[in-house]
């Protein structure tokens, strides 16, 4: 190997543990000598490609891990959110994503979002109707595939154009540090949601093979978290419910929910933790997001019990003026109420060092076994630790009654 190889191959970004997959520098490289893998594991990871790289530096300049940054918002205001009924239950909260995005089409520009594609991969696109802009809504739970995005991003502002991204804190991260100075226009707009991390790409394939092989069906659109049958209720993983359409080996399209197969997915998400390594240690537990508007479901109820009902509000923390400014113009399509820093803490807000104690156990069995296996043999520990938080909520609620 020549000198001019063996320097190349010290073009190097972080870890694959500190890695959060945002993907700036594969969007900032001149040369396209970055591409997107999947590691071990299954999550999004830049590979260098050293025959191409020119060594300009750019995605070392641009990593958000290697140059962190603290977010500091200067002025956060806290506010419980809910549109119409008919957005709400299309959403997977309040509806804060559609009234955001609502506007920003109205102003003819293009709004930035995951979706579900018809090979149901979790990707981000471009939307300037409405009925692109709609498969974005809804929670996805699973790391996207942001692709070449933030490029069209960068050419939209170029051209004077409002642009709307949506995406998790590390993402929208990524896209700012990307963009650098242009990520201070005015008609650019961020919004980021209060985060556990996405699964990986490989358990949600390797589900969706299970799902089909037991049911008998063809998948052809899946539902993560479907308020039209049910409703939005506490706790929050309540509502989490995972719905399946698909095509039986009758050729009809017909709604799956069986709780023994589609509650494996999220059980497995949430109590074995199937996000990346990086999120253990997320910058963003906390108030300070990079954002224009954090949002997430409000828990508070009994703040305001004409406000309540059961198809799910949003609590929106506003990081910058134009926010706030947009959310008092009249309009009568929503309704909000001012809150308290107080009213919309939940445990994702702060840095707790939460543990996963079957996280290591779920991915070894996976890593020999499979997800079927995997998931079936971790069940029983995952019930026990439901038990324990409803027994806890029980006790709580006896305290205060006594």
């Amino acid at each position: 190997m020549n000198k001019k190889c063996a320097a190349k191959d010290n073009v190097n970004l972080v870890t694959d543990d500190v890695c959060t997959g945002c993907m700036a520098c594969r969007n900032v490289c001149p040369v396209d000598a970055i591409l997107s893998v999947q590691n071990s594991r299954g999550f999004y990871r830049p590979f260098i490609h050293h025959e191409l790289c020119i060594e300009c530096g750019k995605c070392r300049a641009i990593c958000p891990q290697i140059n962190v940054k603290e977010a500091k918002v200067q002025k956060q205001s806290y506010y419980a959110f809910k549109s119409s009924d008919s957005i709400r239950l299309e959403s997977s909260s309040g509806g804060l994503f559609t009234w955001l995005s609502d506007y920003i089409l109205e102003q003819g520009g293009v709004v930035f979002g995951c979706i579900v594609d018809q090979d149901l991969r979790i990707i981000h696109i471009g939307a300037s109707d409405e009925n692109t802009r709609n498969l974005m809504r809804g929670s996805k739970y699973v790391q996207s595939d942001v692709g070449l995005v933030y490029r069209e991003i960068k050419k939209l502002l170029m051209e004077n154009r409002k642009v709307l991204f949506s995406g998790t804190p590390c993402q929208c991260e990524g896209l700012l540090s990307y963009l650098g100075k242009l990520s201070e226009e005015d008609n650019l707009y961020t919004l980021d949601f209060i985060c556990e991390g996405g699964a990986s790409p490989f358990i949600y394939r390797d589900f969706l093979d299970y799902y089909q092989k037991k049911e008998n069906i063809k998948i052809k659109e899946i539902y993560f978290r479907d308020k039209q049958r049910y409703q939005y209720k506490l706790p929050p993983i309540l509502s989490r419910r995972l719905i399946v359409k698909g095509e039986n080996a009758a050729g009809e399209d017909v709604l799956f929910y069986n709780r023994k197969i589609n509650d494996r997915f999220h059980d497995c998400l949430f109590v074995c933790a199937l996000q990346q390594k990086a999120c253990e240690k997320c910058k963003f537990h906390s108030y300070n997001h990079c954002t224009d508007v954090t949002c997430g479901d409000f828990h508070r109820y009994k703040l305001d019990n004409g406000f309540h009902d059961d198809l799910g509000l949003s609590e929106i923390l506003i990081n910058s003026e134009k926010i706030e400014r947009l959310l008092h113009r009249k309009n009568v399509s929503f309704q909000f109420i001012k809150c308290s820093k107080e009213d919309v803490w939940q445990p994702l807000l702060e840095r707790n060092g939460k543990i996963w104690p079957f996280k290591n156990i779920f991915w070894k069995i996976y890593e020999k076994q499979g997800f079927e296996y995997a998931s079936r043999l971790i069940l029983l520990r995952i019930w026990r630790v439901k038990i324990q938080h409803l027994w806890g909520s029980v006790k709580y609620k006896i305290k205060k009654v006594i």
